[in-house]
């Protein structure tokens, strides 16, 4: 499920599907969608043993893996490169090894899957402002159930966990982009180009001037 919400009907079972969420059909067995908004699913057919060793139902990593590996095989089954099976191939294992990774964590704790959805979230909308207290009502805790488990977890508070990742995403901007400081504190969720150079100073000890300068002086450096 790529975004909105949708119904989906498979024989007799009926699935609330959200962003991030992955419905294995079974050969031969009838579904159908059902939404009274705007929604989007990547589709992709397997043809796989009886046995695979994969969850009928499971919700994305934090790093919406499933999500680029069905985007990157839709992107390559669409293409007419030379490497183009080569490529569908090698999607299709990395499929394979991740619906087995969701298998294998199917017996996580409440706090775990409590957690893991949170960091979805949280990686979802890193550039958008977003309380503790807003991200427990929508999944559906209290504010200090989900800080405790949150950082018992992750040994960290949701706050610093967007932080990081607005950090992360800054710092690649910095390096692999030509935007400036403005630009990139608002694509980030930062307050203005001072509060982002701040925090990045405090992360990194160096200013985004040197971060931007180190990485173009890696990039011009010539290939032996």
């Amino acid at each position: 499920m790529r975004t909105g919400s949708v119904k989906i009907c498979q024989g007799s079972a009926v699935f609330d599907m959200g962003p991030g969420m992955i419905l294995l059909h079974p050969p031969f067995v009838e579904h159908a969608d059902s939404s009274t908004s705007e929604y989007s699913i990547f589709y992709v057919q397997i043809d796989a043993p009886a046995d695979a060793p994969w969850p009928g139902i499971a919700n994305d990593d934090s790093f919406q893996s499933m999500g680029r590996i069905c985007e990157a095989t839709c992107r390559e089954w669409k293409g007419s490169h030379p490497l183009r099976e080569e490529m569908i191939a090698n999607l299709t294992q990395q499929t394979d090894l991740l619906l087995r990774r969701f298998k294998t964590a199917e017996h996580r704790s409440k706090g775990e899957i409590l957690v893991a959805a949170a960091e979805r979230i949280l990686e979802e909308r890193y550039n958008l402002p977003i309380t503790a207290a807003e991200l427990a009502s929508e999944l559906g805790v209290s504010r200090s159930l989900l800080y405790a488990e949150f950082t018992a977890v992750t040994g960290q508070t949701p706050k610093a966990y967007v932080l990081r990742r607005r950090l992360e995403h800054a710092t690649a901007m910095l390096q692999h982009t030509n935007f400036t400081l403005e630009r990139i504190a608002a694509a980030t969720g930062f307050y203005s180009s001072s509060h982002l150079a701040r925090h990045v100073k405090a992360s990194t000890h160096q200013s985004p001037g040197t971060i931007r300068k180190l990485a173009l002086a890696r990039n011009s450096r010539p290939t032996e």
